[in-house]
């Protein structure tokens, strides 16, 4: 008994140590952006980029994302990378990335403290996050954000508010997106969908 009891002290001690450290991280970018006269415009975006170890190829995907918003989002939005712990500067390369694609103020950075997974990481983005609606996306750009549109659609005819809006790429199974995959790993995703599939009864969803 004893030993389960540590365990859920130590989970409480953490969780209250992320939450101190994510408040302080809020008041910091709140006390920068009254410096600087900023923060007063309502965010309807926020990108939620969870990123650990991915300096190779945030850039890209930042500059693939600056061009589309710039070009062709409608209303204000921000790009929020969540540094997952990474211990390659993916923390400085992703503002410098932002500074040089995205005008001031678009791109935050928030660094978590230790290596949390990616859900640890979309949760964070998700809490830190000002915009009215929030669109996850990996670091590697697999996905474009051309397709956002596509997804907005999807949520405008929604019967009910507040809702989640998923995209899938099972259409593209045919493509080089999927032959590049190892045939173990398609092996090992097909079994992982008949799961969900079996014990979720999730059914009805390609992906």
């Amino acid at each position: 008994l004893v030993a389960p009891l540590r365990l859920a002290e130590a989970r409480l001690s953490d969780r209250g140590a992320e939450a101190a450290e994510r408040a302080a991280w809020i008041a910091e970018q709140e006390e920068r952006e009254k410096l600087v006269g900023e923060g007063e415009e309502q965010i309807e975006l926020t990108v939620v980029v969870p990123a650990f170890n991915e300096r190779r190829r945030l850039p890209a995907m930042l500059r693939d994302c600056a061009e589309f918003l710039l070009r062709e989002w409608p209303t204000s939005f921000e790009v929020l990378v969540v540094d997952d712990g990474s211990n390659d500067n993916t923390r400085v390369v992703a503002e410098e990335a932002g500074a040089a694609h995205f005008p001031a103020g678009k791109v935050r950075v928030a660094r978590l403290p230790r290596n949390r997974g990616k859900g640890g990481a979309v949760r964070e983005g998700a809490l830190r996050a000002r915009g009215d609606w929030i669109l996850v996306c990996d670091a590697d750009g697999a996905t474009r954000f051309a397709d956002l549109a596509r997804l907005w659609k999807a949520r405008d005819n929604a019967a009910a508010r507040p809702c989640v809006v998923v995209g899938s790429r099972a259409h593209l199974v045919a493509t080089d997106v999927v032959a590049k995959r190892s045939p173990l790993r398609n092996v090992l995703m097909r079994l992982f969908h008949l799961f969900v599939a079996r014990v979720a009864n999730v059914r009805g969803v390609r992906d």
